[in-house]
C-alpha cells in the first residue's frame, strides 16, 4: 500500500495541476487517472494482467464469451474459464496433495491406535476410533474426487465458468472442514459469531461429500445475521444467475493481494474470491478456508448490491455508468494521493482502515454522496473491538480519538468532491 501511495504522489503532483474545463477534456483527464491506476496495478500484479490491465476490457471479454454461448443455444455460463482459473487450479492441486497425504497419515495412526487397544479398554474407545476413521475416510474419498477433477481440468485445459465457481466453493469447504477443532477457545467463540454474520454452516463430512456428489451448489446456505449482507444477498444471487446478461464475474484467487487491488476494482462488477490452504486471520477473526470463501463472497455481494442500487437510483445506462466509473477512478486516485501526504503515520493507518471498512467490507463505491449521506453506525467500532480482542490489532494508537480524526478528514475530503458528482449528474 505504501508503494502504491508513493507512486500516486509522484503522478498526482503532475496531473492534479491540470485545469481542464470542457466536458470532453475532463473525460480525457478521467481516462488519464484510469490509465495510471491500470498501469500501476498491472505492474504490481503482472500475473493478474488479464483483469487489472484494463478491468473494462476484461468484463467485455467475458461478456463476449457469455453472448457467444447464448447465441449458440447453449448454457451461457458454460464458456471456458480455464485461462482465468488456471493458477487457482494448480493451487488446488498442490493443496489437495498435501491434505490427502496428511489424512492418509492420520487414518494410519488411528488404525494403529485401534490395534493397540488392550482387552481392558472401554467399549467407547473402540467406537470412538472407528467413528473417527469413518469420518476421515469419507473426507479422504472426497478430497480424492476433487483431486481427480482438478487433474481433468488441467489436462484438458478446460473448465466452464459455472463449474469454476462451483468447484472452488466445494474445494474451500472440503479443505477447511474441521480445521477449527484446533482453535483456541477465543478463536472458536469469535468464529461462531462470524458464522452468524456470514451465514455459514459447516455440515458433517458425510453431508459435505454428498452435497458435492449431487452438486447441490448454492451461493449462500442461509441468510446472514447482518442486515446489510441479508439485503445484498438477493441482489447478488439475481445478478449471478441472470441468463440474459452476465452481471457479475467471480474470479477465484489463490495469491495474496494488498488492499490496493480491492480498492481499484470497487467500480467494477469483478469479484475476487480468495482461496487459502490454512486458516486465515482477517478482521479480528481466524477463518478456515470455507469460511474465508464465504467472507469474501459476502463483501463482494455487498459491492454488487450497492452498484446496482446506484445505477437504479441514478437511472444510469451502460455508457453513463462507464463514464461514472472513470470519475470514480479520479476520486480513488485523489483520495490516496491525499492520504499518502498525511504526515501522521497513526492517522494514516486509521484512514486506510476506515476507508477499507466502508468501501470494501461494506461495499460502498467511492462516491461522495454515499459517504456523506451514510447512516451513523458503529460498524467501525465493532471492527476495532474484534481486531483488539483477537490480538490482530488495528495498527494505530489512541484508537477512538484517531478514528474520530480520520472520520473528520474523510468527511472533508468527500465534501470537496461533492460538487463534481453534482455536476456530473446535472450534465447527463
Amino acid at each position: 500500500m505504501r508503494y502504491f501511495c508513493q507512486f500516486i504522489i509522484l503522478i498526482g503532483t503532475i496531473c492534479i495541476t491540470l485545469q481542464l474545463r470542457s466536458q470532453t477534456m475532463c473525460e480525457g483527464l478521467f481516462d488519464t487517472y484510469t490509465d495510471i491506476l491500470n498501469q500501476r496495478l498491472s505492474s504490481k500484479y503482472s500475473d493478474l494482467n488479464a483483469i487489472v490491465k484494463n478491468p473494462s476490457d476484461f468484463i467485455e471479454n467475458i461478456r463476449q464469451r457469455f453472448e457467444l454461448k447464448k447465441s449458440q443455444g447453449q448454457d451461457p455460463f458454460s464458456f471456458n474459464y480455464y485461462d482465468i482459473s488456471q493458477s487457482a487450479l494448480y493451487f488446488a492441486k498442490k493443496t489437495l496433495e498435501t491434505k490427502i497425504y496428511n489424512l492418509q497419515s492420520e487414518i494410519y495412526g488411528k488404525n494403529q491406535d485401534y490395534l493397540n487397544l488392550g482387552s481392558t479398554s472401554f467399549l467407547f474407545k473402540y467406537r470412538k476410533i472407528r467413528s473417527d476413521v469413518s469420518k476421515l475416510t469419507a473426507h479422504l474419498n472426497y478430497l480424492n474426487e476433487l483431486y481427480n477433477e482438478t487433474n481433468t481440468f488441467i489436462d484438458k485445459r478446460e473448465i466452464t465458468y459455472k463449474r469454476s465457481v462451483e468447484f472452488f466453493y466445494y474445494f474451500s469447504r472440503a479443505i477447511g472442514h474441521n480445521e477449527a477443532k484446533s482453535f483456541s477457545f477465543l478463536d472458536k467463540s469469535m468464529l461462531s459469531v462470524d458464522r452468524y454474520f456470514q451465514g455459514y454452516i459447516e455440515l458433517t463430512i458425510f453431508d459435505e461429500y454428498l452435497m458435492y456428489k449431487e452438486n447441490k451448489f448454492e451461493l449462500f446456505q442461509t441468510h446472514s445475521g447482518a442486515n446489510g449482507f441479508k439485503v445484498s444477498q438477493g441482489s447478488f444471487e439475481k445478478s449471478f444467475s441472470n441468463a440474459d446478461r452476465i452481471e457479475t464475474i467471480v474470479v477465484p484467487l489463490s495469491r495474496s493481494i494488498d488492499r490496493d487491488i480491492l480498492f481499484r476494482l470497487m467500480p467494477f462488477e469483478i469479484n475476487l474470491i480468495g482461496l487459502v490452504d490454512k486458516p486465515f486471520k482477517a478482521d479480528g477473526f481466524v477463518r478456515p478456508s470455507g469460511d474465508f470463501w464465504m467472507h469474501d463472497l459476502r463483501h463482494e455481494s455487498a459491492k454488487i448490491h450497492q452498484i446496482s442500487m446506484l445505477k437504479l437510483s441514478r437511472k444510469l445506462d451502460d455508457s453513463e455508468w462507464k463514464r461514472f466509473q472513470s470519475l470514480q477512478d479520479k476520486w480513488i486516485f485523489e483520495l490516496f494521493t491525499e492520504m499518502a501526504r498525511c504526515n501522521d503515520p497513526n492517522l494514516k493507518e486509521a484512514l486506510d482502515l476506515i476507508a477499507f471498512n466502508f468501501h470494501h467490507d461494506r461495499g460502498y463505491p467511492f462516491v461522495p454522496s454515499l459517504w456523506l449521506k451514510r447512516n451513523v453506525d458503529y460498524v467501525p467500532l465493532g471492527l476495532l473491538i474484534a481486531l483488539n480482542l483477537s490480538g490482530q490489532g488495528a495498527g494505530y494508537n489512541k484508537q477512538l480519538k484517531t478514528s474520530r480524526q480520520a472520520l473528520e478528514w474523510l468527511n472533508n475530503f468527500w465534501k470537496s468532491k461533492a460538487p463534481e458528482e453534482d455536476n456530473f449528474f446535472n450534465t447527463l
